[in-house]
């Protein structure tokens, strides 16, 4: 799956699943952590999510705010994770 690919389908999950004004008006550079997009159990059910559907396994130690930070953040960090 290609970097825009995997974007997109976490960018569509967090629409589905967070369906706020924030994240109907935000970029992939947006904080979704400042916003109030997703919160501290919002980051797991994303991380849930990128296992289940994107089969990228996430150690605990990466379940970070810099990680999960935004959709463009989190677009490197999984690049980083395909490539090791």
């Amino acid at each position: 799956m290609s970097d825009e690919a995997m974007r997109a389908r976490v960018r569509a999950f967090i629409m589905e699943r967070f369906p706020t004004v924030a994240a109907r008006r935000m970029t992939d550079d947006d904080s979704l952590l400042d916003s109030g997009v997703i919160d501290s159990l919002g980051v797991l059910d994303l991380a849930t999510f990128i296992e289940r559907e994107l089969g990228v396994q996430l150690a605990d130690d990466e379940l970070t705010a810099e990680n999960f930070e935004s959709i463009a953040a989190l677009s490197r960090f999984l690049a980083t994770k395909r490539t090791a």
